[in-house]
């Protein structure tokens, strides 16, 4: 080895078992960090040695974190940098290092035993603190707790009485546990009545520089169940966990996020749902009132629906608006439907000290109805509808949707934000809410009629495009029109109508779109088209000294539209009677078609503008009829009457236009076709369910979420009514297929119906056939993992819901079968440990609802299973075994607590087994703090009912009885 080689492998030895360098430069930081590391050794080593009182305090600790943070301040002041992190890794470890020791010296020693400090302030070292810490006496000196509380706090938070903390510092010690310790020293002091508002103000200090809340639900959560010896602190800390959701501006975003889980996964567990709903109707002890609390927490729900993404999010927000509807009524009235009507449904009148929404707000609150779309109980948005004016509300989002159309086609918006994405939106939007409204086709049609949208500005404000953003505004100020001359120039004029009559055109472009994006409705397709052929066949047959001639242009220029269209071909003939009748009414028109051209070689230069019309309007009526006859197999006899009688007014008056000749032919052979012929009558019932079932399947088969999901609630409608228009087979695969889909208000929605259809046995045993198959080599059904742990949770809910009688109970001996084995799987590792965790959950279920019905037999297997996975089942790599054995202890527990032991634990040796399998897993192998909390529950029940089953008899002198007996 050459010298060079030598001396670099001699510093390398050299170096090892070094402190490490806190500095290259020697810059003032590293040098002081470098002294640090010292004066934390010599704390550290003499930890025992000393009083601890103030002098101790004030020397030791608290001149050692003033002389930190100056140091750090100045380096940054130095640097006139205050967003650069000034610390290295190095830095960062040796500050943790010392605030474990402060947490462990100075706050858990005059704690009472009963709080632990938790794993992460010890180690096996058993030279320092850390390693012997639990051994130490503790002391009782609340006074001294909170003098050294207050300082602590004081010097390591960012306030307003405290600005001088460095950034970096705060970062470092915010991705420690150190403000955990001083939450636990505050509401301990709290629960002992030391200085109750001075720490109460503290805790708010210490969450606020927490800063996230998602983060204080999962420590607080983990915090509360190692509280378990200390129940006053323990209650502090669950009040303190239930006000989060209204002292934090993010605080049921937070919450639902935890609940759910969605950071850690998309995937969404009903019961976590339930759960949710449960807590958000606790009001929480910061508020005083049910409406101080409401009123908080609707503020959130609204700016989660102005701008949340996430769909587990929404999720969550919708099954809480549904709860809380379903609930009391009277809570979404007041808190939700009232504002969401004042504050986003606009009216002039409501805004008298505004002037102007800006873009940014408008969108916002636009927003709000493109996210409550996502909410599938139709019953809640028929409320919402209705809850002031349904035509406004449909009108207000509409006008918007056409204001956008319009200008986007003019290119006058900045098309980065307002693109064909968001136009679709809008559309898919008033499509969602005209589907789930009462008034469906009457709604439609007051959009229709109003065509000149900006007509109503003075009541509903006026829309502008901003001259900055090149976005949407809307603005509440009176306008002032500068005095216009009377004699406007002929030329002007007819440029201002043909401009109006482009706009038109456009805003009919819009809403062809709207009624194409329906046009599987065919009702309310069928009835918009009639009403329309309706008015403007009375436009001219009523006497009007001033009629509507945009409005008769508009319905004309529709009609054309949806005839030419094949997509509404379906609908304008689902029901001809009143077609027909209407277009005999238009034929018998004395004067209206009497300069139709009736021969080919007419001048076509010559013809009057009104005559061409005519004729198109009659091009229109025949093809019209050609629609009905030739997509009608069968015809009532009131529409065999009426199209006897157009074909007579065809042949009498029209019979030179060549149209007119086949199409009368055509007429006379259909009617001779269907001479004696009547259509089947439907029960009225069965009737409306047929077309509820069709409006359903064609939900469903819609590409947007929403009106996929709302097809599926439909059809659950429908099963739960017992519709005998359902084909079980038929919605069961289509359920299925729907499980699959990755929007979770989609999913959630097909499994909510797969629960119903477990009702139905045959439902049932197909669903039960395909969780067990699963990972099957020999099986037809393949299912994906996540279709498997989707099928778990319907079958969960669907056996929470059934309490078997005696007769009926092979599906739940089955259903035991199937879980057990899957628990207990002979390759377990190949078998991901989510499957046998949703077996568990399914086998808690049977235990907790039907455990009488279970066999001795099977409940012996059910406590091998678990014996089973507490014996072999360990790997500290994987946090699927400490929930799978979390989950073993927990059904343990729930075998006890329905059925005893006698059931399954038969004998004494049995019962010293499982004692000594517990302890075991609670002192050596279990790091789960709530696993070991539970073993001990577990532990203590056993011992009652051991004691209390087995005892000796001693009212007795017969030896042979004075022994072991069962009472």
């Amino acid at each position: 080895m050459s010298t060079k080689k030598e001396e670099i492998v001699n510093q390398v030895k050299d170096s090892l078992g070094q402190k490490p360098k806190f500095y290259s430069s020697k810059n003032s930081l590293d040098v002081y960090f470098n002294e640090l590391y010292d004066i934390v050794d010599n704390l550290e080593t003499g930890f025992n040695s000393q009083k601890i009182d103030k002098d101790y305090v004030n020397k030791n600790i608290i001149a050692v974190i003033e002389a930190m943070i100056n140091a750090i301040a100045n380096e940054e002041e130095k640097n006139n940098d205050s967003t650069t992190f000034m610390l290295s890794l190095n830095d960062m470890k040796l500050i943790d290092r010392f605030t474990k020791f402060i947490s462990l010296q100075l706050i858990y020693r005059f704690l009472p035993s009963s709080i632990r400090p938790q794993k992460y302030l010890l180690n096996d070292n058993k030279e320092v603190i850390y390693g012997v810490f639990n051994t130490i006496q503790r002391e009782n000196n609340s006074e001294l707790l909170a003098y050294i509380l207050l300082k602590l706090i004081h010097l390591f938070t960012k306030s307003d009485s405290n600005p001088t903390m460095g950034q970096s510092l705060h970062k470092c010690i915010k991705l420690t546990n150190f403000y955990y310790d001083l939450i636990i020293g505050c509401l301990y002091l709290i629960a002992e009545n030391v200085e109750t508002n001075e720490f109460e103000t503290c805790l708010l200090i210490l969450e606020n520089n927490i800063n996230d809340t998602y983060e204080l639900y999962a420590n607080y959560s983990i915090w509360i169940s190692y509280l378990n010896n200390n129940p006053k602190t323990q209650t502090l800390l669950s009040k303190q966990l239930s006000n989060l959701v209204v002292l934090k501006k993010d605080g049921l975003k937070s919450l639902i996020q935890f609940i759910l889980q969605s950071k850690e996964s998309e995937e969404i567990d009903l019961s976590k749902i339930s759960h949710l709903n449960e807590l958000i109707l606790k009001k929480p002890s910061s508020c005083k009132t049910n409406k101080q609390y409401f009123y908080l927490l609707f503020s959130q729900i609204f700016d989660l629906l102005e701008l949340e993404e996430s769909s587990v999010v929404i999720v969550g927000l919708m099954n809480i608006l549904s709860t809380l509807y379903n609930k009391n009524m009277k809570i979404i009235n007041d808190f939700f439907f009232s504002r969401l009507h004042s504050e986003y449904i606009y009216y002039k009148t409501d805004k008298e000290n505004e002037s102007v929404i800006s873009s940014s707000n408008l969108i916002k609150k636009v927003n709000v109805f493109i996210t409550l779309t996502r909410q599938n109980d139709n019953n809640f948005i028929q409320s919402m509808l209705e809850y002031r004016n349904e035509y406004d509300f449909i009108f207000l989002l509409y006008r918007y949707a056409n204001y956008i159309f319009v200008n986007y086609k003019k290119n006058k918006l900045n098309q980065t934000i307002i693109n064909d994405e968001y136009l679709n939106s809008l559309i898919s939007t008033l499509k969602f809410y005209l589907l789930c409204s009462n008034g469906k086709w009457y709604l439609l049609n007051y959009l229709i009629v109003n065509y000149d949208v900006e007509s109503q500005s003075d009541v509903f404000g006026k829309l502008q495009i901003s001259s900055k953003s090149k976005l949407p505004q809307l603005s509440f100020m009176s306008e002032v029109n500068a005095s216009t001359s009377k004699n406007v120039g002929v030329a002007s004029q007819i440029q201002n109508l043909q401009h109006y009559i482009k706009t038109q055109d456009v805003q009919n472009e819009l809403m062809m779109r709207l009624l194409d994006s329906i046009s599987k409705s065919t009702d309310i397709i069928n009835n918009v088209f009639v009403t329309i052929l309706r008015r403007w066949c009375e436009s001219y047959g009523v006497k009007d000294d001033d009629p509507d001639v945009f409005l008769q242009l508009n319905d004309l220029k529709l009609m054309n539209s949806m005839i030419d269209n094949d997509n509404f071909k379906d609908a304008i003939i689902n029901d001809p009677g009143n077609i027909l009748h209407l277009v005999v009414d238009l034929l018998e028109l004395p004067s209206y078609f009497h300069n139709l051209k009736l021969v080919d070689d007419s001048d076509s230069d010559d013809e009057d503008e009104s005559v061409e019309t005519n004729q198109n309007v009659f091009n229109m009526l025949l093809k019209l009829i050609s629609y009905i006859i030739s997509g009608s197999t069968t015809l009532t006899q009131k529409s065999k009457e009426q199209l006897t009688r157009i074909a007579a007014i065809l042949n009498e008056r029209y019979s030179k236009v060549k149209e007119t000749v086949s199409l009368t032919s055509k007429i006379m052979q259909i009617l001779k076709e269907n001479n004696g012929k009547s259509p089947v009558v439907e029960d009225n019932i069965e009737n409306v369910d047929r077309k509820l079932l069709r409006q359903a399947l064609d939900n469903i088969n819609d590409p947007l979420p929403p009106i996929k999901a709302q097809g599926l609630y439909e059809i659950r409608e429908l099963l739960l009514k017992g519709s005998d228009v359902v084909d079980y087979g038929v919605v069961l695969e289509l359920h299925l297929n729907e499980m699959k889909n990755e929007e979770p208000f989609v999913y959630l929605n097909s499994i909510k119906g797969l629960v119903v259809l477990c009702n139905h046995e045959k439902s049932l045993q197909y669903l039960m056939r395909l969780y067990d198959e699963y990972g099957q080599k020999d099986s037809v059904l393949r299912i994906s993992l996540e279709e498997e742990l989707r099928l778990g949770e319907v079958l969960s809910q669907a056996f929470q819901n059934k309490k078997y009688l005696m007769s009926k109970d092979e599906p739940l001996h089955k259903m035991f079968n199937i879980v057990i084995n899957k628990i207990n799987a002979h390759n377990v590792k190949k078998v991901d440990n989510r499957v046998r965790m949703s077996a568990m959950s399914i086998l808690g279920i049977l235990l907790q609802v039907n455990m009488e019905l279970l066999t001795e037999s099977e409940l012996i297997d059910c406590f091998s299973c678990i014996k089973g996975i507490l014996t072999f089942e360990f790997d500290e790599k994987d946090d699927s075994f400490k929930i799978l054995r979390r989950s073993s202890i927990y059904l343990l527990n729930d075998m006890i607590y329905n059925s005893g032991l006698d059931r399954f634990v038969i004998s004494f040796d049995e019962y010293e087994s499982l004692v000594a399998l517990l302890k075991y897993n609670r002192d050596v192998k279990e790091t789960d703090d709530v696993a070991i909390d539970m073993i001990n529950k577990i532990l203590s029940i056993i011992s009652d009912i051991w004691k209390e089953t087995f005892t000796l008899k001693e009212d007795t002198t017969d030896d042979l009885l004075n022994t072991l007996k069962i009472r």
